[in-house]
């Protein structure tokens, strides 16, 4: 064999090895790629499971408890309880548009805003 031979014979082999290294980390990326799917998709079934506990935890609690075992603790509590604002008789917000008015201003244009 000649040099020049030799030469060919080793840039093919040259080729042909980074191929296979190419080739092999290729399918590395793809399996770390279907191992990563998993992870997500497990921790999406986690996520799925806890939020439907919570919803059953949460209709067992207002089954057990009404708002008239709650009236009947709150007395017994010695924190002070303020009701949420507009509830329970409150009258509601304004939901239309109104005109904003100063009386102390002297008459000029008024401002629409929501309430």
């Amino acid at each position: 064999m000649t040099t020049a031979e030799v030469d060919v014979y080793a840039k093919v082999l040259a080729i042909i090895i980074s191929l296979g290294v190419m080739a092999s980390s290729v399918l590395v990326l793809r399996q770390q790629r279907y191992e990563l799917f998993r992870e997500v998709s497990k921790a999406h079934w986690r996520t799925v499971a806890q939020r439907q506990d919570m919803w059953s935890l949460r209709a067992r609690i207002a089954s057990l408890v009404g708002p008239e075992r709650i009236r009947i603790a709150l007395p017994k509590d010695a924190s002070k309880w303020e009701p949420i604002p507009h509830r329970l008789g409150d009258k509601p917000k304004p939901s239309h548009t109104r005109m904003a008015f100063d009386p102390t201003l002297p008459i000029g244009p008024r401002q629409a805003f929501g309430g």
